[in-house]
């Protein structure tokens, strides 16, 4: 008979012997933990005759923790009846792992067991984190609803996990011109590097996700729109750089702050124009200056957009009447220059039709022309022939 095939199990294996295989008496706590992973309502509750519920099996994971990462929602009530230590946080809590793993009933029974609801966890992190980190909208909204916090963000014990962003207003890197650092740094944000950042929130991941109606639920629970983490990301620079506009618009109602920048230098809306973000780009420019910069002599969404070959975003900045004699400090580079350096002969030619000046120089005497000619866009340098540019040695 295999002992797994439970129909005619209770009848045919002995009462003193169990699915694996050793006399009950001879159960160990692992086995618990074993139980509760495979979800063996019975191999637990032979084990629960013996053992703490509370017995740990590697890494602080406890039989709870196990049961809740699976679903298991009938070794997890009867874990909580022998009065399993509901929040050993160690290295998340079992509420975050049902989050994380979108077991809403283990979550509701948790709730109703008075599982913290705001951590933190051992690595910074909390219940309502971890769910808007997987986008589990039903589930973000049981936990408000059960009055967790929209305010609360991971914590320090997790930013060590994230190497910081690097901070471009300094010095360049080597071997690297100054003005191409600030541009450079474009970096598409990935999911997983927002998770134990310290300082992010719901309302981050939410926006990373493009989630309005999550967005919504956290900002009517009051969560701050404009919290930065450890690295000045905000919640709108983050759906800006994703371009999701039902999101970006959601933020602005509640006076979300597109000029604020991060450590990089980068703003929201500078976000949007480096990823070609045009409808994002066009609603913040109802807030904001179209030459707006984060501080005195920053790269301008033009600067941005030239960079990074975002030839929509360039025209629509233009046909808006973007400046583009505005330089880029220190240095004095144009936009046209940038487009050069770039090998982006459609975007010269969207500048030059809009009164970019070909022979305008940098603080080093430099024209666009050799900026095409350095990097070796031979037909970026004949199209400003064209256009009167003078050739250099």
């Amino acid at each position: 008979m295999d002992p797994d095939d439970e129909g005619g199990f209770c009848d045919e294996w002995p009462d003193q012997w169990t699915t694996v295989g050793k006399p009950r008496a001879e159960l160990q706590p692992h086995d618990l933990c074993r139980a509760a992973l495979q979800g063996d309502i019975r191999l637990a509750g032979w084990a629960l005759e013996r053992h703490n519920p509370d017995a740990e099996a590697k890494k602080g994971w406890t039989a709870l923790h196990l049961a809740a990462a699976g679903g298991h929602q009938d070794i997890a009530r009867a874990l909580l009846k022998q009065q399993a230590q509901v929040d050993q946080a160690m290295p998340v809590s079992a509420l975050s792992l049902a989050c994380l793993t979108g077991k809403r009933d283990v979550v509701e029974l948790l709730i109703s067991a008075l599982a913290q609801l705001d951590g933190p966890d051992g690595n910074g992190g909390a219940p309502l984190l971890h769910a808007a980190y997987k986008n589990r909208l039903p589930i973000c909204q049981l936990l408000l609803d059960s009055d967790a916090s929209a305010q609360v963000s991971f914590g320090p014990a997790g930013a060590s996990r994230l190497a910081p962003v690097r901070r471009l207003r300094g010095e360049g890197g080597e071997g690297s011109p100054r003005w191409q650092e600030v541009l450079c740094e474009s970096g598409f944000t990935r999911l997983e590097e927002l998770q134990y950042c310290e300082g992010i929130t719901a309302l981050h991941l939410a926006a990373w996700h493009g989630n309005a109606s999550l967005c919504l639920a956290l900002l009517d629970a009051h969560a701050r729109p404009n919290a930065q983490d450890s690295v000045g990301r905000t919640a709108i620079s983050l759906a800006a750089q994703r371009g999701h506009l039902q999101s970006t618009m959601l933020l602005l109602e509640h006076r979300a702050q597109p000029q604020t920048a991060d450590a990089t230098g980068s703003t929201a809306v500078g976000w949007a124009a480096k990823m070609g973000q045009k409808p994002v780009v066009e609603l913040l420019l109802e807030k904001m200056s179209i030459d707006f910069v984060p501080w005195l002599g920053a790269p301008t969404m033009l600067h941005l957009a030239a960079y990074h070959g975002r030839q929509g975003v360039v025209a629509m900045l233009l046909a808006q009447h973007a400046n583009t004699d505005v330089s880029l400090q220190p240095g004095g580079i144009r936009p046209l220059m940038v487009a050069a350096f770039q090998g982006s002969a459609e975007i010269c030619q969207l500048l030059i039709s809009s009164h970019a000046h070909v022979n305008q120089k940098d603080e080093e005497g430099a024209t666009a022309w050799q900026y095409a000619a350095l990097a070796g866009h031979d037909q970026v340098c004949e199209l400003l022939v064209t256009f009167g540019a003078v050739e250099l040695d």
